[in-house]
């Protein structure tokens, strides 16, 4: 490839430099930032989302993805009982920024990493009622929530039902 002289073998590349292209010349709200620096963005939040979802497989996920989901799931599976443990503490367990940490799993799954957190703790409060051992307010602490009512009122949103129904 010399100077703006490209050429492809395979058709498809067409349609995905296209995308490229309007990905980076995409208009921005007039009068929120130069076109230099929504350009310069767009290309960071390219760079990392080639990076982390290159295409390999039906789910997109290569084998360094998942393992760090599983690692994800695995801090949060061990102070699932601590109620304190949130964002801030999982990326500092993880090596990594909040905000790298956020990207990166918004990437992934589609969801915020606090909402992945909650998905987990909520899981897991679905074995322990399915196991008939505990009360819902014993498995709203087993499960890191500090409150009753804001565990009942997670647990119906996320699946339709409220707790003491299941």
């Amino acid at each position: 490839m010399k100077g703006g002289h490209t050429t492809f073998k395979n058709p498809d590349i067409y349609s995905r430099l296209d995308f490229k292209i309007k990905f980076f010349i995409r208009p921005e709200k007039i009068g929120t930032k130069s076109s230099k620096e929504t350009l310069q963005k767009n290309i960071l939040k390219y760079s990392f989302h080639e990076e982390i979802l290159p295409i390999t497989g039906k789910n997109g996920l290569n084998y360094k993805d998942r393992e760090f989901l599983v690692l994800f799931g695995n801090k949060v599976k061990e102070n699932i009982r601590n109620e304190h443990f949130g964002v801030s503490e999982l990326s500092y367990c993880l090596h990594m920024s909040r905000k790298n940490l956020h990207r990166k799993i918004k990437i992934l799954t589609g969801v915020s990493p606090c909402e992945l957190i909650r998905n987990i703790r909520l899981s897991k409060s679905v074995e322990l009622l399915n196991s008939g051992k505990y009360s819902v307010s014993e498995i709203s602490y087993l499960v890191g929530f500090s409150s009753v009512s804001y565990f009942s009122k997670c647990f119906s949103d996320r699946f339709g039902v409220p707790p003491s129904k299941v």
